[in-house]
């Protein structure tokens, strides 16, 4: 294993240094610190079974580790798993939670993450450890040898949350492929599901949502007509021709770059499709494939009518015409905007279908419920 860090350390202090010597000192100086934690790691884990200080819980632990921050940085606010994992899970008061963060405890240095670790599970004795965007070998991150010598000395299940699954698997084969993680859970598409060899591991679900932000059973009286929230960058470029079509036909449209492009609250962020009477989301993801977004629940949770790209990923959860409408072009999307404006009763109507369905049989209770009765089917967790 310590050869593997050498090679791993070797190579990304080459590329470093090329790029900036101060940054290549600090990385240097955490790689080593890590180097010397591990040596002594194994024996220190060894060592913690049996040496938990609470001997009698009133509820499951479970140990969550993500991001704190936005892509790990705190000018862009709050991540989204804060409202996408963290407040659903404790709202759905099935566990106690214990939380350690990649961009704050690991950004520190691996070493100070790691002691975090190690000393929530000797003095809270975890049922359980969540992995939300993890992906081995990321810098700020733990490392994958340090995981697996948890999972074979404390004997703790896990499982991981992919928010994002589409695309190349490259930098997750091993997480895939390693016996570490106890079931996979995907947000967004079956596309790992598809190709799971024991699909026992794997279960497809959905965005949980708790009520603290986006929740708006008010669906009348509107002061936004059109919203769209969300980057265009990137990938997501094929979004544009579409705003840019509808606001030439002069479509009263509320466009915004969201959290990362204009540094939006998520409190703003809610607000807006709250207001709205008509949000627009597109489905499209890399590969020309399709995702089940979290601003799916964003605003079916907060009431508005959710005008979605035709896709297959929705149209496992929801019903098009009866829970949300679909769209097919920018010409189709443009006469649908227009139609819904005019005709309030049946925006309203698909509007409060969409909302009632997100929320009972689609809601941060039924996520949780649905996770655990996996882990205890597979005898894996009892609860």
């Amino acid at each position: 294993m310590l050869r593997k860090i050498l090679v791993r350390v070797f190579a990304s202090i080459r590329h470093r240094s090329s790029n900036n010597y101060r940054a290549a000192s600090t990385f240097l100086f955490n790689v080593i610190s890590n180097i010397i934690f591990i040596i002594f790691l194994k024996q220190y884990i060894e060592n913690i079974s049996g040496k938990t200080l609470i001997t009698k819980k009133d509820k499951p632990l479970f140990l969550l580790l993500r991001y704190k921050f936005a892509h790990g940085d705190k000018n862009y606010g709050i991540s989204n798993e804060n409202h996408a994992v963290t407040l659903p899970l404790k709202s759905s008061n099935i566990c106690n939670l214990q939380e350690v963060y990649y961009d704050v405890d690991y950004g520190k240095s691996t070493c100070y993450g790691n002691n975090k670790v190690i000393n929530i599970i000797k003095d809270w004795n975890p049922d359980l450890i969540i992995l939300s965007s993890y992906t081995p070998g990321r810098l700020h991150q733990p490392e994958f040898d340090f995981l697996k010598l948890i999972k074979s000395n404390a004997n703790i299940p896990f499982i991981n949350i992919w928010h994002d699954s589409i695309g190349s698997v490259l930098d997750e084969s091993k997480l895939i492929k390693s016996p570490l993680i106890d079931l996979h859970v995907l947000l967004d598409s079956a596309n790992l599901l598809n190709k799971a060899g024991n699909k026992d591991k794997y279960i497809r679900l959905w965005a949980p949502i708790d009520q603290t932000f986006f929740y708006n059973r008010k669906i009348d009286n509107r002061d936004i007509s059109v919203s769209f929230l969300g980057s265009t960058s990137s990938y997501r470029d094929i979004r544009k021709p579409y705003l840019d079509y509808l606001l030439s036909n002069n479509i009263d449209l509320y466009f915004s770059g969201g959290q990362c492009e204009e540094l939006m609250s998520l409190e703003e962020y809610a607000s807006i499709l709250k207001r709205s009477k008509i949000s627009i989301n597109f489905s499209f993801s890399v590969d020309e494939q399709s995702q089940l977004k979290v601003r799916v629940f964003e605003i079916l949770y907060s009431g508005s009518l959710l005008l979605e790209s035709k896709n297959n990923e929705t149209r496992k959860y929801f019903t098009p015409g009866v829970d949300y409408v679909e769209y097919v072009s920018k010409e189709d999307l443009l006469h649908k905007i227009r139609y819904y404006i005019a005709h309030e009763d049946e925006r309203i109507k698909i509007a409060l279908s969409g909302h009632k369905k997100a929320t009972t049989i689609y809601s941060h209770n039924q996520f949780w419920k649905k996770i655990v009765d996996r882990l205890s089917k597979n005898n894996i967790l009892e609860i």
